[in-house]
């Protein structure tokens, strides 16, 4: 009797420890670290999701948030992918870049423009790289989009022509080098100990024209891989990004083989999401027109809506799966929102939806309405890893642990964004843009040399063309909102007497902030407003408006009537 004890003892244990290597990590052992998935969706507004009032259901995510929290007020730092994924990844604002790129078209004595331009460096603080520090595995997958490439000869791209046929043991062997290259720069910037199903930039940039689409089932099976691989004895971090609801168009891309990805055939692209035909098949459930009468980007939206959630699913599934997701801090977000006020300080660019769900930690079903900015990812980790962040990091986040605790970002009173030209600060009540051009920009266009002009000085970025269309002042020096009773910046209160203590206020903090970087920023001169030069640039780009974009097709209900 006594030695069968001793075997049904043994036998347990072993069981006890076979299903603690299945689960990755020990969830069990008191005061272990917490894991976290940070996924970041691409180009998404609150609309679109449902538990901000999305017209398409979005029930993964909706789960998140009925387990967790919602945020109500979580911003960008700036409302493009580049130099809002470098705030998130550094926990510094974009004009903080110190890449040569970014220190060669700025410089030290004029304003800087803020766009496409802030890739990371070996040498910034990153995310992984601070909870690397606190013991943990990292991971990162999908779409990168903050770095330029710097090959030595030994590391050069193989040529691949664009016509190469997707269905073929050349364009397998060939992208299997490509991805491999791209996860070594992509390790050697942010640290990450795994790098998985990876884009460079956005699906229009891969090499092979016929896999230029979305391909959510491959950056899912990154995912996966990376827990499947997870070590026995560490908490883990995975920041995963998925391309959803970015271009190119979603709903034709689900036509697309599925099999065909930017590393090679993909052998079971279903063996995690549903389907593709399952997501047309949902739109005829939930009565949804869609097809080729409608204009492209209503089927785009609609159908990217539920093959995002279906990927937000198919993570938590695995999580679950493997017996980890109760010690997982989840967080899903978007890196920026959308037109009419992509890549612009206005709320609408640089407003997301933001869902926490942290099983014992966060209430179920809460929501704050507290200022969250993506500056403060980094130092948000830090301190759920207990790691300290050295005072000469210039990091410009702030945790926001005590809010998961239904509390409060200590020392947060007002957000500050930064796009082109313009830099702005809000307090959640006001906001505060202000636009100042270089000498180099006011020069061109006294010269005639230049004769348009946006927030980006010198450049004419579509973005910015359709930003003017819907914000009548636009174009104005210094821009004063007030978001409680004019939620879409529509009237600037910059010159009304009856507001001159607001903008005296935020101005003031504004100037706080720009104290931070080593780049001039004069709040007083706005003479340019006044020059012949600048408002017959003006009168021009209101004149040609947006319909030359060749992908923009539409007039937005904004701000909505309804």
């Amino acid at each position: 009797m006594k030695n069968q004890l001793v075997i049904l003892l043994t036998f347990l244990g072993m069981m006890s420890s076979s299903c603690h290597q299945k689960n990755g990590n020990d969830s069990t052992k008191e005061n272990q670290k917490p894991n976290i998935v940070l996924i970041m969706t691409d180009d998404v507004g609150l609309e679109h999701w449902s538990c901000y009032g999305g017209s398409i259901p979005t029930p993964n995510i909706d789960k998140l948030a009925a387990q967790g929290m919602l945020f109500t007020n979580a911003y960008a730092a700036s409302a493009a992918c580049t130099p809002s994924r470098y705030s998130i990844n550094t926990g510094k604002f974009p004009g903080k870049c110190e890449s040569e790129e970014f220190i060669s078209e700025n410089p030290k004595n004029e304003p800087y423009n803020i766009t496409w331009n802030t890739p990371i460096t070996e040498n910034d603080l990153t995310i992984n790289k601070v909870l690397s520090k606190a013991g943990y595995y990292t991971g990162f997958v999908g779409k990168f989009h903050i770095g330029s490439l710097h090959f030595t000869k030994e590391k050069m791209f193989p040529e691949i022509p664009e016509n190469t046929n997707p269905d073929s043991k050349e364009a397998d062997s060939l992208l299997t080098i490509y991805q491999s290259l791209i996860s070594k720069e992509i390790k050697r910037l942010t640290g990450a100990d795994f790098v998985g199903s990876a884009l460079w930039e956005n699906s229009e940039e891969l090499p092979i024209k016929d896999i230029r689409k979305h391909n959510l089932e491959w950056i899912t099976q990154g995912g996966v891989e990376f827990l499947e691989t997870l070590p026995n004895d560490k908490p883990f971090f995975l920041n995963f990004n998925t391309t959803t609801l970015h271009g190119p168009d979603l709903y034709k891309s689900l036509h697309g083989n599925a099999h065909f990805t930017a590393e090679g055939r993909l052998a079971e692209p279903f063996k995690y999401q549903p389907n593709r035909q399952e997501i047309y098949n949902r739109l005829d459930s939930l009565d949804v027109d869609h097809g080729e009468h409608l204009p492209d980007y209503i089927n785009h939206y609609n159908a990217g809506v539920i093959y995002m959630d279906d990927q937000v699913g198919a993570l938590m599934r695995k999580l679950e799966e493997l017996g980890i997701s109760d010690n997982t801090l989840v967080i899903v977000t978007a890196d920026h929102n959308i037109e009419p006020a992509k890549s612009t300080t206005y709320n609408k660019g640089v407003h997301v939806p933001f869902v926490v769900k942290w099983p014992t930690k966060v209430k179920a079903g809460s929501t704050t309405n507290e200022l969250i900015s993506f500056v403060d990812f980094l130092p948000t980790f830090a301190e759920i890893g207990n790691v300290e962040i050295a005072e000469n990091s210039d990091i410009d986040g702030l945790s926001f642990v005590s809010v998961l605790n239904d509390g409060k970002v200590e020392g947060r009173e007002f957000l500050y964004f930064e796009e082109g030209y313009t830099r702005a600060v809000s307090n959640g009540d006001f906001k505060l843009i202000t636009m100042r051009f270089p000498e180099s920009v006011m020069d061109n266009l006294n010269s005639g040399k230049q004769d348009v002009i946006t927030h980006f000085g010198s450049k004419v970025f579509s973005h910015a063309y359709i930003t003017q269309e819907y914000y009548p002042s636009y174009f104005e020096a210094n821009q004063l909102y007030d978001l409680k009773n004019d939620p879409y910046e529509q009237v600037n209160l910059a010159n009304n007497p009856k507001y001159a203590s607001q903008f005296k206020l935020l101005k003031g903090e504004l100037q706080h902030y720009l104290n931070r970087f080593d780049y001039p920023f004069d709040l007083n001169d706005i003479a340019y407003e006044k020059l012949p030069s600048y408002k017959k640039a003006v009168q021009k780009v209101k004149n040609r408006g947006s319909a030359f974009i060749p992908w923009w097709n539409r007039t937005l209900d904004f701000p909505p009537k309804h």
